[in-house]
Parts: structure tokens; C-alpha cells; sequence
């Protein structure tokens, strides 16, 4: 056989093509492989980077009220976040600042590739930046807590009880008058004293007068997910309701009696079904104080 005819035959001869396809085919999948599981590393060490950031600069904002010096206090952000990421995560803070009330930093980071590097990507360097602000104004906080039939299971109402009395003790070490908070648990309905049965923003039809406890309803669509102000248009009221549960605990608008809460939560009693609806509502109602009456000139829905 001539040279010319074994060229023809070898091209020709198609034996072991199934094993050159495989193998090329398997050299784009590895390269797919790796390139998924790094774009997968990638994402989490962007993610590390910037809740340590996050977690470090809110650390460092109770010390830096008392501390002015910047190298100090980047040096404890340095340390906080090594704490918090993984051993082998190299990072800097790139930069830290001061500025009044406000602390902001920026952080780069090295993580090497580990698949891709076939392909010339050697390491991600994930960049983040960080803000926090700190005042001393006066806070206002809102407690919208779960009273339906669900938390009586798994000892829900238990842990929301002791969460919310956490919260009361963290709080009542802030100075005297700084602090308000108020309490709005809700099933289906939220009540209020039945004093308010005479005011303005309140409606109520004769039939559920006779019998009316203090239960309230959603409003008409759309005000029933807004705290858009109440008019004269019985829309926009806010409508008495049958009590779904008479277990139901009243509305306990903001206080700077941070005592007088405890009882409050200790009465609350799973009951009823589910919605969340009418207690966010009413818990931004009765928490929108002044900014509401601010932005819309009109206080809308009941603040006492």
C-alpha cells in the first residue's frame, strides 16, 4: 500500500472517534465545572466580606462616640473581622473615615481561584464599602406581635414573650425619656379601648355597636395596607369589628413607662387565625407620630 493510499485509509477510519468526543467533551464540562464552583466561591467570599464589614463597623460605632482617633478604630475593625472571617481569607480595609456621627470604610479581599486558574483567573479580589450613623435622639419603637391560634404550638408565644421582654430590658438602661414603646398584638382584628368608639377616624354600623369590645377590621381597599391619613369618607376610617377572640390583649400606645409593658405581654393569649395585615397597618399608625402629621399635615390614624 502507498503512502497516499494509507493517508486515505487513516483518514477515513473512524475507530476511537467516540473517545476523542468524550474526551474534548469532557474538557469543556471541567471547565464548566470549575467555572460554576468558583463563580459559587466567588459569591460567598463577596458575602463574608460584607457582613464582616457590616458587623465590624456597628462594633466599632459604640467606641468610636468616646474614641476620635481613626487608626484606632480601624485597627479594631481590622481585628472584629478577622474574628469573622475564615482563617485563610486575606482582606485590608482599603479605607476608614470619621466624619461627625458617621463611620464608612471600604474592604478588598484575595481569594484564590481554585479550577479557572487553568484559564488565567488566578483570584477574586471581592471590593465592599460599609456606613453607619449613631445619634442620640429619641427612639420610638413599635412591638406588632403575633397573638393567633399558630403560636400556641412548639412554644412560640413562650420565646415571643421572653424576645419581647429582652428587648424591654436591653432598653430600659436608656436614659430617662429617650426611649418610647408601644405594643399592638393582633389575630384576625387588633383592639383599642373602647373609649375611641366616639372619634372621628372611627366608623362602626348600629348592629356591631351593640355588641362592640374594642375590635377592629381592616379598612376598604386600598387604605387597608397603608397609613394613608383618614378623611371624611368612611373609606378611609378605621372600622369596629365582633372580636374573632375575646382573649385578644388592647393596643398599648407608646410609653416611656417601660414598665408598665411587662404586664401587657404577660396577658397575651394564642388565639384565632391569621392577619398580618391589620397589625403591620396599625403598627405603623400608631408609630408614624410626627413624621406623618409632617408629611401629610394630617395625623390620620389614632396616636395617643
Amino acid at each position: 500500500m502507498g503512502s497516499l493510499s494509507r493517508l486515505r485509509f487513516v483518514l477515513r477510519d473512524e475507530r476511537g472517534m467516540v473517545a476523542v468526543t468524550f474526551a474534548l467533551s469532557s474538557l469543556v464540562l471541567f471547565l464548566i465545572m470549575g467555572a460554576a464552583l468558583d463563580y459559587t466561591r466567588m459569591s460567598q467570599s463577596y458575602t463574608q466580606l460584607q457582613n464582616a464589614a457590616d458587623s465590624a463597623l456597628l462594633a466599632v460605632a459604640h467606641t468610636a462616640q468616646d474614641n476620635s482617633n481613626v487608626d484606632t478604630l480601624k485597627q479594631l475593625a481590622s481585628d472584629y473581622m478577622e474574628t469573622m472571617l475564615p482563617s485563610n481569607y486575606e482582606f485590608e480595609i482599603t479605607s476608614f473615615a470619621k466624619s461627625g456621627s458617621t463611620l464608612s470604610m471600604t474592604a478588598a479581599g484575595v481569594v484564590p481561584a481554585s479550577l479557572t486558574q487553568v484559564v488565567g483567573y488566578q483570584q477574586f479580589e471581592p471590593k465592599v464599602s460599609s456606613e453607619v450613623y449613631w445619634g442620640t435622639g429619641k427612639i420610638e419603637v413599635l412591638l406588632v406581635l403575633d397573638n393567633t391560634g399558630s403560636m400556641a404550638s412548639f412554644g412560640r408565644m413562650t420565646e415571643l414573650k421572653k424576645a419581647a421582654k429582652a428587648l424591654l430590658d436591653e432598653l430600659s438602661g436608656s436614659e430617662e425619656g429617650l426611649v418610647k414603646v408601644g405594643i399592638v398584638p393582633f389575630d384576625v382584628n387588633v383592639r383599642i379601648p373602647t373609649s375611641y368608639k366616639s372619634a372621628s377616624w372611627f366608623t362602626v354600623n348600629w348592629l356591631v355597636s351593640l355588641f362592640w369590645q374594642g375590635c377592629v377590621t381592616d379598612r376598604d381597599q386600598p387604605y387597608d395596607i397603608s397609613d394613608a391619613p383618614v378623611t371624611s369618607s368612611n373609606s378611609t376610617k378605621y372600622p369596629g369589628a365582633l372580636c374573632k377572640s375575646n382573649s385578644l390583649v388592647t393596643i398599648q400606645p407608646l410609653t416611656d413607662d417601660l414598665l408598665s409593658l411587662y404586664p401587657k405581654i404577660d396577658q397575651m393569649t394564642p388565639a384565632g387565625n391569621t392577619n398580618i395585615t391589620i397589625g403591620l397597618s396599625w403598627g405603623l399608625a400608631r408609630f408614624c407620630r410626627s413624621s406623618c402629621r409632617s408629611r401629610r399635615g394630617n395625623p390620620g390614624a389614632p396616636r395617643t
